[in-house]
């Protein structure tokens, strides 16, 4: 019997802050973002009891469903719409795949351009 295809009792509970912490990392790795919340990229997240994420809120509904609230600062040069829909693209697609969650929203607010 293979292994991947055997049901197994239990279930898997995914903390709202690995979401968070994914959004984050994905927001950070699109050309152009300079900050998530206060943090400049590159930045190095705290595994294991480091804060949340400020700058990133997480909202879980019903059946699990994702909606993402991310403050940024941009690149001044970057097209500023064009970050923040490949942000919103990048994050829900992290999400999706990793987690395996529905994205509903992922809301992206620019607060400054460095």
């Amino acid at each position: 019997m293979n292994p991947d295809t055997r049901e197994v009792a239990g279930e898997v509970h995914v903390s709202p802050v690995v979401i968070r912490s994914l959004a984050a990392l994905s927001a950070a790795a699109v050309p152009g973002v300079v900050a998530v919340g206060r943090h400049r990229v590159p930045f190095r997240p705290r595994p294991f009891g480091g804060p949340p994420h400020d700058g990133v809120r997480v909202h879980l509904q019903e059946k699990n469903v994702v909606t993402v609230d991310l403050d940024l600062t941009v690149d001044g040069s970057a097209n500023l719409v064009e970050v923040g829909r490949r942000v919103q693209r990048e994050v829900t697609e992290a999400i999706e795949q990793t987690v395996g969650f529905p994205v509903r929203a992922v809301n992206v607010r620019i607060q400054d351009v460095a």
